[in-house]
C-alpha cells in the first residue's frame, strides 16, 4: 500500500510539474489543440518519468486483484498453432484477442512481466497523454483517476 501511495503522490506532482514548465494550451471553442494526434506529441521529461514508472508498478506486479489468475492463465496457454488447431481464437465469445495475445507471448517467453508490459505501457501513455492534452489540471485529473480506483481496478 505503500508503493501505491508513493505512486499516487509521487505521480500527480509530476503532472503537476509537467502542466508548470510545460503549459499546453487550450482551445474551449472547437478543435482541441493541434491537428495533429496526441499519440504523435512529444512527450516533455515529466511525463515520460510518469509512464515509466506507472508502468513498471503495474508489469512488475506478482499479485494485487485477479493478477495471480492472469498469471496461472499465462502459464497454461497453449501456442498460437495449438490454439489454431482446437479453434480456441475463433470462439468471439472467450475474448480471441486476449488469448491470441498471451498465446503469442508466451510462445516468445515464458516471463509473465513481459505480458503484462505491453498493456500496461500502452494504457499509462493513453491517461497520461489525454490528461495532459484534454485537461485543464492535468495533476487533478491524476489524482482522481488514482484517488477513484480506476488504475487499480
Amino acid at each position: 500500500m505503500e508503493k501505491l501511495l508513493l505512486l499516487y503522490l509521487g505521480c500527480v506532482l509530476l503532472m503537476y510539474l509537467s502542466q508548470l514548465y510545460y503549459p499546453v494550451k487550450y482551445h474551449l471553442q472547437g478543435r482541441q489543440g493541434s491537428r495533429t494526434n496526441f499519440w504523435l506529441e512529444k512527450s516533455d521529461i515529466f511525463m515520460a518519468v510518469a509512464i515509466f514508472w506507472i508502468s513498471a508498478f503495474s508489469f512488475l506486479r506478482t499479485s494485487y486483484n485477479d493478477t495471480e489468475a492472469y498469471i496461472h492463465m499465462f502459464r497454461q496457454s497453449e501456442s498460437v498453432a495449438e490454439g489454431f488447431a482446437s479453434g480456441e481464437f475463433t470462439d468471439w465469445l472467450a475474448n480471441p484477442f486476449s488469448m491470441l495475445y498471451r498465446s503469442l507471448i508466451h510462445d516468445l517467453t515464458d516471463n509473465y512481466h513481459i505480458y503484462f508490459f505491453f498493456p500496461a505501457f500502452l494504457n499509462t501513455v493513453a491517461f497520461i497523454k489525454l490528461f495532459k492534452r484534454y485537461s485543464l489540471s492535468p495533476a487533478f485529473s491524476t489524482m482522481l483517476f488514482f484517488a477513484l480506483g480506476t488504475y487499480i481496478t
